[in-house]
């Protein structure tokens, strides 16, 4: 269930205001798995997981500014949620995990501040960003055992952690038939935990993407070419 308000405040003709707010519900109703237990080793077995529900309440403010015309700055604060996923909460990845059922939900606190700007008759877009996200109960796969010669990892909610990162992005359109660009975006992840110093290794400190895309408007029909670079995870 998710219900949601957003409202934009037109102060002048270069400032606006975005307000809004959300809730959102999820229950579990039913969660089998048919194998070996997570829990007690027993094979063959068709067993239920907990099932559990969670609720949020998130909201957002921001400032839009228009000091020119295809050009803009948006600063934003807000509160935002993310449901711990199926997959998270009871996938064993082929044998590499084990289950959570009980994981809980992220909660992060999220400062953003971007610049966005067209030139050349709007040929060329550009974007910069950067932000600040404060979570609690963040989502990490600690390892915890090793079975049959595999690492095995369980998704556990640690503290506190803080994700500060920059974005860059660029494409460029000179006729209709043609678009390049790529994006640039790094970002530093460090657990708060007082007790703690867990190391995230399931996202890059940086990536790199590339793109081309050729259109034929007239047969609607488009080539995208695309390729990734990352640092190590």
């Amino acid at each position: 269930l998710y219900v949601g308000l957003e409202d934009v405040v037109t102060l002048t003709d270069w400032l606006n205001v975005v307000v809004g707010a959300s809730y959102n519900q999820r229950e579990n109703i039913l969660a089998q798995e048919y194998g070996t237990h997570y829990l007690i080793g027993a094979r063959n077995t068709l067993y239920d997981f907990p099932t559990g529900s969670d609720n949020a309440f998130d909201f957002k403010g921001g400032l839009v500014f228009k000091p020119l015309e295809n050009h803009q700055i948006t600063l934003s604060a807000s509160k935002r949620s993310r449901f711990a996923s199926q997959k998270e909460r009871y996938s064993e990845r082929l044998g590499a995990a084990i289950p959570n059922p009980d994981l809980k939900s992220e909660y992060a606190r999220v400062y953003d501040l971007t610049y966005t700007g067209r030139i050349l008759n709007n040929k060329l877009q550009y974007e910069v960003s950067g932000f600040i996200n404060e979570v609690k109960d963040a989502i990490y796969a600690k390892p915890v055992e090793i079975r049959a010669g595999v690492l095995r990892s369980q998704n556990i909610n640690i503290a506190n952690a803080t994700y500060r990162g920059v974005e860059a992005a660029l494409s460029y359109s000179p006729n209709q038939y043609l678009t390049v660009g790529g994006h640039y975006s790094f970002i530093e992840m460090k657990d708060q935990s007082d007790d703690n110093d867990e190391k995230f290794t399931d996202i890059p400190a940086f990536k790199l993407v590339g793109f081309a895309t050729f259109s034929i408007p007239q047969l609607k029909t488009a080539l995208h070419l695309n390729t990734e670079t990352s640092a190590k995870r």
